[in-house]
């Protein structure tokens, strides 16, 4: 599994977190109070602690931690996982230097490779239902192999059964250039290559060209 990408702040990105320690409790500051007293127990909300027992004000035997953390990332889970890490840091807050930093941190991993091809075949499939309906395939194959047997042996086919040929080759020929791009999509994840999964698939009924 590969790491693809490590989203947070920036001083977080080489840390190893520590273990909170005993009689300690995270806050975030409510950022629309001017005052940040710790007495003020509006100016602020606990993320967590580490306390017997829910601190009702921060004493000076806690240790208080500014809780950081950037916004989720948008991801494709299709492709990728989110891993999200908590913990303490052994530095201190860069607008609030006299506490240390409590943060939640995301990686974004790719997911395994069998995973990943079942959604590039979920998405081919997905093609595919556009080009041929599955109410369809059946009624339209049968048609095809009666007809296709007819001109084997020799016999005449009307215009109209010619046109059934016409179309269900044509969706055969759409539902294969999306196999091909499906192929095509797993080789480059087993290289190691990006691939937009969205990219690249024929979903045009013939019929409604």
């Amino acid at each position: 599994m590969k790491k693809i990408l490590l989203v947070g702040l920036a001083l977080i990105s080489l840390a190893v977190f520590g273990q909170t320690p005993d009689r300690s409790v995270i806050i975030e500051w409510d950022d629309t109070v001017t005052v940040r007293d710790l007495n003020n127990t509006a100016a602020y909300k606990v993320v967590n602690f580490n306390y017997p027992g829910f601190p009702v004000g921060l004493n000076e035997d806690m240790e208080v931690f500014i809780y950081r953390s950037e916004n989720q990332p948008p991801i494709d889970y299709r492709l990728y996982n989110l891993v999200v890490s908590e913990g303490c840091l052994n530095q201190q807050d860069s607008i609030f230097p006299a506490y240390r930093i409590y943060v939640r941190a995301y990686d974004v991993v790719e997911r395994d490779t069998t995973d990943i091809f079942e959604s590039i075949e979920q998405e081919e499939n997905t093609a595919n239902q556009s080009v041929f309906p599955y109410e369809k395939q059946l009624k339209y194959f049968v048609f095809y192999m009666g007809i296709h047997r007819r001109e084997t042996q020799g016999f005449n086919i009307t215009a109209k059964q010619q046109a059934i040929l016409d179309k269900v080759e044509a969706k055969m020929e759409n539902m294969w250039m999306n196999y091909i791009e499906s192929e095509n999509k797993k080789k480059s994840i087993s290289d190691q290559e990006n691939i937009d999964i969205d990219f690249g698939w024929n979903d045009v009924d013939p019929e409604t060209e």
